[in-house]
């Protein structure tokens, strides 16, 4: 395997160099990635004493099939091969998708009865406790954002499907500690109130907005791996920069602000208190 191919297929999807066609190509890597995924939920989705109810929301089931099924296409042919190597615009709806919906959707559709039953798991929700703590989890999200895209750990990263692999574990990581604290019920936070969520969430996220603006405005291509990806069709590399910036202000910015809206006319109708 020597992290790059094994038998002329890659095992996750990486810049190839080649120039790109439409024919179905296997990552093993993927397939066994989504794989677990989906035995886990089938797990939580109430194939285990205690773990759902009848009253369960219809809503957490599709939440959790939902997030099995982003994941797939986020990471499998074709989008998984055009975001590696070819078009930064689908490389920047990659880390919306891995980042903030299949986390997000993945704990939303976790059922009542395994959020009981992890609650009495004192060590086990300590140590989620300290992982996943407001400021700790708003920190590591925004590092994390910044950081991976870097041109120069970009072009790195993208240039082997370990470092592909690895690129795109970080930002579900990430996001699953970041977005823990919003949909997660364990550990309770009864001092993580409305207004400190919708901080919270506005500057986790808004380096977005200073990363698409950047590939908007820039003047030349950000990242070799796109500028010398072999083109698909007439549009340039400079262009397709543009396109990605546009997906993070266009699509990153409309999705925080629904996660902003949703807590607010929650505690609305809830009437919690605005302050912890």
């Amino acid at each position: 395997m020597n992290g790059i191919q094994m038998n002329g297929i890659q095992w996750w999807c990486a810049a190839r160099g080649d120039a790109w066609t439409w024919t179905w190509t296997p990552y093993p890597g993927v397939w066994l990635a989504v794989a677990v995924a989906a035995l886990v939920t089938w797990r939580l989705r109430g194939f285990g004493p205690g773990d759902s109810t009848p009253t369960e929301p219809w809503w957490r089931r599709v939440a959790a099939w939902a997030a099995v099924v982003l994941l797939w296409v986020t990471l499998d042919w074709p989008a998984g091969a055009l975001g590696a190597g070819y078009l930064a615009s689908v490389h920047a709806a990659q880390y919306l998708s891995l980042a903030m919906l299949v986390p997000s959707l993945a704990l939303l559709g976790v059922p009542t009865g395994a959020w009981e039953r992890l609650a009495r798991r004192p060590a086990l929700v300590r140590g989620l406790a300290v992982a996943t703590q407001p400021f700790r989890a708003m920190l590591a999200f925004t590092i994390v954002m910044v950081f991976s895209h870097q041109p120069w750990l970009v072009d790195t990263l993208m240039a082997t499907p370990a470092g592909s692999f690895a690129l795109d574990a970080s930002w579900l990581a990430s996001g699953l500690v970041f977005w823990w604290g919003l949909c997660a019920p364990v550990p309770a936070r009864p001092t993580f109130a409305p207004l400190l969520k919708l901080s919270y969430v506005f500057a986790g996220t808004v380096a977005h907005v200073f990363i698409g603006m950047w590939m908007l405005i820039a003047d030349y291509p950000i990242f070799a791996t796109y500028e010398l990806a072999p083109p698909i069709g007439t549009m340039t590399a400079r262009a397709d920069q543009q396109w990605a910036g546009g997906v993070f202000l266009l699509v990153g910015s409309p999705l925080v602000l629904v996660v902003m809206t949703l807590i607010f006319f929650r505690w609305i109708g809830t009437g919690e208190e605005p302050t912890g």
